[in-house]
């Protein structure tokens, strides 16, 4: 039970000891609404007129919902300064990964498109054999250095020449 007096307390890592303790829920389907039952035949009507759409005792597509156990997974912690960083617990000098869940729950609920496995993707980079580079420095560096400027000065000719075609009294 929890007393004024553990509110006023500091947090002791120690009594949290229980583990495995859901803390959200995805919920997903097609929910009813909760004025399905408690809206009449004519309020339903004024509604359709109103806004041009029928009301709807349950949803079309499928939607995804999710259910925190606690709200202060989005809250921050306030200090004398102002407000902490969110997921910051100042007894223990520790900030938990609450945006980041958040973030997360907010792509995955808005975006059906797949961004968070993109996200979490692994990429491994590949390094350049050394001696090869070594060996191919300087014409890889002509080709950066000198190309770009070669196809500037090749677009600057082509717009001088069709410019003088086009402008010339002749």
């Amino acid at each position: 039970m929890i007393t004024l007096e553990s509110i006023k307390t500091a947090n002791d890592p120690k009594a949290f000891n229980r583990q495995n303790i859901p803390v959200a829920v995805l919920l997903q389907g097609k929910f009813s609404s909760l004025y399905a039952n408690r809206v009449s035949p004519a309020m339903a009507d004024s509604l359709e007129q109103k806004y041009g759409q029928p009301f709807l005792k349950s949803g079309e597509k499928t939607a995804r919902v999710i259910v925190c156990a606690d709200a202060d997974i989005a809250m921050n912690e306030m200090s004398e300064r102002g407000p902490l960083p969110l997921g910051f617990n100042k007894d223990i000098n520790y900030t938990f990964a609450n945006m980041d869940f958040l973030e997360n729950c907010l792509d995955y609920c808005v975006n059906p498109s797949g961004i968070l496995e993109a996200r979490s993707k692994d990429y491994t980079l590949r390094l350049l054999d050394p001696e090869k580079t070594d060996e191919n420095k300087t014409f890889w560096q002509f080709v950066n250095i000198a190309c770009p400027l070669l196809v500037i000065l090749l677009c600057g000719f082509i717009f001088q020449f069709f410019r003088k075609k086009k402008y010339s009294t002749g």
